[in-house]
């Protein structure tokens, strides 16, 4: 009812317009006229489609006719639309007039299905559904379209049916063009301040397939310290592909800092290693787990680290120590299962007739030889005599 109402006040107010007569019209009115001031053509447009409106029909009529209906041809009707006229009869003619089709959609308001496409993959990106509001043909507004997605080697070139086209048919598609691309964008840049946020040098544009070579290589910049090298992570003689972004990596030429690392034993006291470390990228050296030697296995003993951890930062010459701790022994307990049995004292004196070899556990009474005595102490101790 509402658009109803809305309809019936415009085609009044045209109405209006069309009557007033031709002499307040023709004020302000700039118009070419024909070369026989007395004809005027009156061409009769349809504009359903706004891309190619077409020509139904002409009339030739005395400058200052006035319109009637039957000047008018039958505009043509489109699906579940209602045409009219931008001019009525009773309009006053003065010079040469294009009078054109006007769609208002009728209830209910026609509404189209639409999809968008990638036009490399074959994904389907979004759908949208279009309605006919003012036009009679629904038209797709540049909100609707998604957003075009990016391809190694393609440049988006646009979409195959553009913002503000009428959509004249359901289930429409519109797809994401592309075109394969032929150049390559190649950036350097320098990661000296900020790594996360590198300085762009210079950029170059080259064929997919170039090979770059030292030219295409901008200077390096120069950060104040003649000990520092920088190197480009992508050298001349790499095939370009594809866009890409070569930085710098920096190094120390002679190294800033160095320091000894002293490995040494915890049990022995032996010095196992020594090693240089020296700052490359930081200012302070770190230890790297490929500079440690491998710590000696020591009876009694359960190596447990070291003194200074792998990746630690070395500030002056050091001494990283080997650590143990001793493995507690019970006496007698000659297969270590942690209690005293009459399998340790049958050990006991097979060592004591030299049938296998001896270990410190099985001497009891402490006298430095593994004897049948040490075998009988283990045997009472194992059956709890005293």
């Amino acid at each position: 009812m509402k658009y109803r109402k809305i309809l019936s006040a415009i085609l009044a107010l045209l109405m209006i317009i069309s009557l007033i007569p031709a002499a307040i019209l023709a004020e302000g009115i700039s118009a070419e006229l024909k070369d026989d001031p007395t004809l005027c053509t009156v061409t009769f447009v349809d504009t359903w489609d706004h891309n190619d409106p077409i020509v139904i029909s002409t009339i030739e009529v005395e400058a200052g006719h006035v319109l009637t209906e039957e000047d008018f041809p039958e505009p043509p009707h489109h699906d579940n639309i209602e045409p009219i006229w931008d001019t009525f009869p009773g309009a006053v003619i003065t010079c040469d007039t294009i009078i054109q089709t006007v769609y208002l959609a009728a209830d209910p308001l026609i509404s189209r299905e639409v999809t968008f496409v990638d036009g490399v993959t074959g994904e389907i990106l979004g759908t949208a559904t279009v309605w006919a509001i003012w036009w009679g043909t629904p038209i797709i507004t540049a909100d609707q379209f998604p957003e075009a997605p990016e391809h190694e080697g393609y440049t988006f070139t646009g979409w195959s049916i553009a913002a503000g086209s009428y959509i004249y048919e359901d289930n429409t598609t519109i797809t994401a063009l592309y075109e394969e691309k032929s150049t390559c964008t190649v950036t350097f840049v320098d990661p000296w301040e900020h790594q996360d946020d590198p300085i762009v040098i210079s950029t170059i544009e080259v064929e997919v397939g170039h090979v770059l070579t030292d030219e295409d290589f901008p200077p390096i910049p120069d950060h104040g310290y003649e000990n520092l090298a920088g190197l480009w992570t992508v050298h001349p003689g790499t095939v370009v592909t594809e866009d890409m972004t070569i930085s710098i990596d920096y190094l120390w030429v002679e190294p800033l800092v160095s320091y000894e690392v002293t490995f040494v034993d915890g049990v022995t006291g032996e010095i196992l290693d020594v090693v240089t470390v020296s700052s490359i990228w930081w200012s302070t050296p770190i230890i790297m787990a490929y500079q440690f030697p491998e710590a000696p296995e020591h009876d009694g003993y359960t190596f447990t680290g070291w003194s200074i951890a792998a990746d630690s930062y070395i500030h002056e010459d050091t001494t990283i120590t080997a650590l143990y701790e001793e493995i507690s022994i019970i006496p007698g307990d000659i297969d270590g299962d942690g209690q005293l049995s009459m399998a340790d004292a049958t050990l006991a004196a097979r060592m004591a007739l030299n049938l296998i070899d001896h270990v410190p556990s099985a001497d009891i009474d402490g006298n430095g030889v593994i004897s049948m005595a040490d075998a009988t102490m283990i045997a009472r101790m194992a059956i709890n005599i005293d």
